[in-house]
């Protein structure tokens, strides 16, 4: 169950991506994500960095063969920032 959420939300945020034709950065400041939905998507995450500029950078590791990598959120003030894959 959790990959086939996984897979509708990577699926759903590079449709929305591409139909906008925003990057991640410019469509989380038009919809204001809050950190909790990242949570609520992917769970707790592998491991959280804290960047020079006050963000924290939240990854989650996916060991799946079709999504297989890092999968990170940029973290703002409890709102997700931009997101992306390693």
């Amino acid at each position: 169950m959790r990959k086939l959420i996984i897979i509708i939300f990577c699926f759903s945020l590079a449709f929305a991506a591409a139909c906008s034709g925003m990057n991640p950065k410019a469509y989380y400041a038009s919809h204001p994500t809050p950190a909790d939905y990242a949570n609520f998507q992917w769970g707790e995450p592998t491991r959280i960095e804290l960047l020079e500029n006050g963000t924290m950078k939240w990854i989650y590791f996916v060991d799946d063969p079709e999504l297989y990598g890092e999968y990170y959120f940029i973290i703002r003030d409890g709102m997700v920032e931009d997101s992306g894959v390693n």
